[in-house]
């Protein structure tokens, strides 16, 4: 089974319940074999979201129809985090709404927060394009509505706001990722008659305010990490934590000089910058020190589980790993060992450590005895992470 619901991922069929990826896989082994047999003339393989992982298993999917059960399977099936920067978040403030939305809760269905921020998006445009008392905002959201707001419109800004992503950004992820391809499409008619710019500022804007309707907790935690950044680097202090494995972490950007060089390169004149480290004392670079302090704490958070994961999955004898930071792979007869494994230390890590009282603790055992203490951590909801075993979208 795992097998073939890593065939209906890479193919883009993944917004189904796991058996239904498996029914898929069986509705089209027909085109998945011919694809194996002869890819140069059977093209449904390139019909996939990853082409050429997809015709991988086609050519796995094939030999494992010939073989049968005895079929010793190599490609790695891969487990994908669902919005994996804030699965931690709403883990480690116990909060259901985000949790529910990033599915570490048991669903029919797997939540699609992507989708959900573009619905509640899409609605407040639809309001705007009514609003005849301001026409600049009316002409701006009708053009919206012409070229269509989709999960893909909203998907990068959303996966980017737990790793430090911004307002501006929201705005300029919206501007290379759908208005200059619209702009470039010749099939698509361009909905304004400017550079496009107004009308990302202006959905950019209108992402931002409606995330946090979705991850309101997320948004409050990020506040507050960037909040204690500032006082530790007004003490001058760089920033230092210990994640739940053990790890000592620390977060220390430094003002750097720059130098401009002057190089010629075939008769031409170039002209370029570089960094250096400062002669001397190095002082801390403080807007790098408050905006890095989300990304990189929660990327550690990402680091203990997987660690945390393949400890116990050697001890459990699975000796094959594919990983990056929000994805986990083996081969399809220890999926579901993996499966297990990687939510059991998901629940350890939360369930047995609080996360971030423990790093304020930590911060404030760094800072000076007469500097105030740090502003009260937001407070944590009901979530129950139990759940997170029966939660089969959780990685999937």
């Amino acid at each position: 089974a795992w097998l073939a619901i890593h065939g209906a991922n890479v193919f883009g069929f993944d917004k189904a319940s796991l058996e239904g990826r498996v029914e898929w896989v069986e509705e089209n082994q027909s085109e998945i074999l011919a694809s194996a047999h002869d890819p140069f003339n059977n093209r449904f393989w390139s019909e996939a979201d990853d082409p050429w992982q997809f015709l991988a298993f086609c050519f796995e999917w094939s030999h494992f129809q010939q073989t049968g059960w005895g079929f010793l399977s190599t490609l790695p099936v891969q487990m994908d985090g669902s919005c994996n920067g804030l699965q931690n978040f709403s883990a480690a403030l116990r909060d259901p709404v985000g949790g529910e939305a990033v599915n570490l809760t048991p669903q029919d269905e797997p939540a699609d927060i992507y989708q959900r921020v573009a619905d509640i998006v899409e609605r407040r445009v639809m309001e705007d394009a009514q609003d005849e008392d301001d026409p600049e905002k009316q002409r701006i959201a009708l053009g919206w509505l012409d070229l269509g707001i989709t999960r893909k419109t909203c998907k990068r800004p959303v996966m980017t706001l737990a790793y430090g992503a911004k307002e501006y950004g929201f705005k300029d992820q919206v501007n290379e990722d759908t208005i200059k391809p619209a702009k470039m499409d010749k099939s698509v008619t361009f909905p304004w008659d400017d550079s496009g710019w107004p009308a990302a500022n202006y959905l950019g804007k209108l992402i931002w305010e409606s995330v946090a309707q979705v991850v309101v907790a997320a948004r409050g935690a990020m506040d507050w990490f960037q909040k204690a950044a500032r006082a530790a680097t007004k003490e001058g202090l760089p920033i230092r934590w210990t994640t739940p494995d053990g790890l000592p972490v620390q977060q220390a950007y430094v003002k750097l000089k720059t130098k401009q060089i002057d190089l010629t390169f075939d008769n031409l004149r170039i002209q370029t910058t570089v960094a250096l480290l400062p002669e001397g004392e190095m002082k801390l670079d403080r807007n790098q020190q408050v905006n890095g302090i989300a990304p990189n704490w929660v990327h550690s958070m990402d680091a203990s589980h997987m660690r945390s994961t393949v400890r116990r999955s050697w001890g459990e004898g699975i000796r094959s790993f594919s990983l990056v930071h929000d994805s986990y792979g083996t081969h399809a007869a220890n999926a579901w060992a993996l499966a297990d494994i990687l939510r059991e230390s998901f629940i350890d890590m939360y369930s047995g450590n609080d996360v971030l009282t423990q790093f304020r603790d930590e911060l404030m055992a760094q800072m000076p005895e007469e500097v105030e203490p740090l502003e009260e951590l937001p407070a944590k909801g009901t979530l129950d992470l139990d759940q997170v075993m029966q939660s089969d979208f959780f990685f999937a």
